[in-house]
Parts: structure tokens; sequence; C-alpha cells
């Protein structure tokens, strides 16, 4: 359980576009409106790379060049989804590559075996992000 919580908060901070979680509270039975969806938010840098470092052996070094690409990544994250003029589509195109640009600077501070283990670990993420959407659509119907 714990393996699973600790991938599932570094999916929130690694898996941009996909990483927003979101859970809609249960409307009162004398609301016709539905409300909107609370989005939760990524963990604080220092824990992603935290988390980062145990599953990748991050040194000291790297784990110091990585938390400002994390932090920046939150950051223009945080932009766009506070971004009410574009169309979801445009997010998650702007969201795809302000994750991409961010995974491409950290696999530069990667030695080969921890790009392969990170690699590996955002394929988790994905399939894990996957399995929540469509398990929020089928509750949603």
């Amino acid at each position: 359980m714990k393996k699973v919580l600790c991938c599932s908060l570094l999916a929130m901070g690694l898996a941009g576009a996909t990483a927003f979680a979101q859970t809609a509270p249960a409307p009162a039975p004398d609301q016709s409106a539905t409300p909107a969806p609370v989005v939760k938010a990524p963990p604080s840098p220092d824990k992603v790379v935290a988390m980062m470092t145990a599953k990748l052996n991050l040194t000291p070094d790297q784990a110091a060049k990585i938390t400002p690409i994390v932090a920046d990544r939150q950051q223009q994250m945080q932009a766009i989804r506070a971004d009410t003029t574009s169309r979801p589509m445009q997010k998650m195109k702007k969201a795809k590559a302000v994750g991409d640009a961010a995974d491409a600077k950290i696999n530069a501070i990667l030695t080969p075996d921890q790009q392969k283990q990170y690699a590996a670990l955002e394929e988790q993420m994905k399939e894990q992000m996957k399995e929540r959407r469509e398990e929020q659509k089928s509750g949603t119907n």
C-alpha cells in the first residue's frame, strides 16, 4: 500500500497533464447543479525529489539539480490549470510540452541506468493514471 501511495504521489508530480487527480464530492439531495470537481494539489517539489531519490538512488547533487526543475514544472502546470481562456485540448498539449521539457532536463542529469528506471517509473505512473481515469468515467456514468 505504501508503494502504491508513493507511486501515486510521484505520478502527480511526474506525469504532466495526466497528473491532475480529481474527485467530485457527492451532491446534496437538494442540489440541482453538479458541483465542480476538487483538484488535489501535487506533492511539493521536495517530496517528489525525495520519492525519486528513493526509487532512483539519486545523489545529493542530482537531487539539488532536479528540485528546481520539478518546482518550475509544477508552477507551469498550475498556470495551465488556472488558464480559463484555452480549450481543454490546448491545455493538454501545453501540459504535455511542459512535462516533456522537464523530463528531458531530468534525464540529462540522470545516469543511463537511472534513465531506464525513470522511464519504467513513468510508464507505471501513466498506467495508474489511465486506470484512475477509467474508474472515474465508470463512476460518473
